[in-house]
């Protein structure tokens, strides 16, 4: 809503450039679907329909493609579906995407210890907790 306001503060400015409001203001209205798609998918989540909240998170991704957040979520939902290889896949991109998100690494963490692969499970676990903790002591 902020962004939108801004850009049609912007719009009353006769100097603006009107090519670039108009891409600022499709980028919003892909930011808006992506995250009413992510926002479905978390509702069915926790309703426990975890393929309903994959084909959401998907639709999502079809719109938003490199979202870290999304791909961490579709990874949940496979996780619960107990197909820890594809939420794997799935937070190793989340993390790629963004190295700082402590999350990703403790979901991807906890699907590695479900596997029984521990070295990997306790690397990632004592990431997301040096990440907290960095982020804790900033404030």
């Amino acid at each position: 809503d902020k962004k939108v306001e801004d850009l049609r503060k912007q719009a009353r400015n006769k100097n603006v450039d009107k090519n670039a409001l108009k891409k600022q203001f499709e980028q919003v209205d892909v930011e808006f679907l992506a995250n009413q798609k992510n926002d479905e998918g978390i509702k069915l989540y926790y309703e426990k329909d975890y393929q309903g909240a994959i084909e959401k998170y998907n639709e999502a991704l079809k719109i938003k493609p490199n979202w870290d957040w999304a791909y961490n979520n579709r990874g949940a939902a496979y996780s619960d579906l107990v197909q820890k290889e594809r939420a794997i896949a799935d937070y190793n991109k989340a993390i790629e995407l963004n190295p700082k998100y402590a999350r990703a690494y403790t979901n991807r963490g906890f699907a590695y210890f479900l596997l029984g692969d521990l070295k990997h499970a306790i690397a990632d676990i004592t990431k997301a907790i040096i990440m907290n903790a960095a982020n804790v002591m900033k404030y």
